[in-house]
C-alpha cells in the first residue's frame, strides 16, 4: 500500500502511467518514476528490459488504483 508521500512522488507520471495501461505503449518520459520506485520499494528495475520496465509500470498502476480506492 502507498503512503500519502509515495503517491505525490508518483503523480507526476500518471499520465504516462495510465497511457501504458491504455496502449501497452511506453512513449518514454519515466526515468524519474524509475529512480522513485527503486527507492521506494527498494526494487531494481532494468531500463534496458522493456518487460522489466512494463511490470514496473503496471504495479505503479496497481498500487496508485488501490491508493486512490482507499482515499
Amino acid at each position: 500500500m502507498l503512503t500519502k508521500q509515495q503517491y505525490e512522488l508518483m503523480l507526476p507520471y500518471k499520465p504516462i502511467i495510465d497511457l501504458f495501461m491504455k496502449c501497452k505503449e511506453y512513449v518514454g518520459g519515466g526515468d524519474g518514476l524509475l529512480a522513485i520506485y527503486e527507492e521506494q520499494f527498494a526494487t531494481k528495475v532494468s531500463a534496458r528490459c522493456p518487460g522489466c520496465f512494463g511490470a514496473m509500470l503496471i504495479d505503479c498502476h496497481n498500487r496508485m488504483k488501490q491508493y486512490e480506492s482507499n482515499m
